[in-house]
């Protein structure tokens, strides 16, 4: 099971709402979400808004695990997956520097 599946569905027991009531808040059928929990879907990005305010999660969070678990899923069996990550994090870094410098 994936850590986002994990999450959503920790989070959608926690406050004590069914598959289909969270399924039906953001516009996908119940068997996907559960699917979606299962790490067996994935989950489109424009969904996120709203699962996040049936959960009352932030946005930010629920973003941040469902580009986690996609940034894995493209890397888990590349033999330089874990070197392609460090590349992209220095890459990262290197423009969020460059974007604080333009602004200042």
């Amino acid at each position: 099971m994936s850590s986002f599946g994990n999450y959503i569905r920790a989070q959608r027991e926690q406050n004590g709402l069914l598959l289909r009531e969270v399924a039906m808040h953001i516009g996908i059928d119940t068997p996907m979400l559960s699917k979606v929990e299962r790490g067996v879907r994935k989950l489109k990005r424009e969904k996120l808004k709203k699962l996040g305010k049936v959960l009352q999660v932030e946005e930010k969070t629920l973003t941040t695990l469902w580009l986690a678990e996609r940034i894995y899923s493209t890397l888990k069996d590349e033999e330089f997956g874990e070197d392609a990550l460090k590349a992209a994090e220095e890459e990262l870094t290197y423009h969020a520097r460059s974007s604080k410098k333009k602004r200042n």
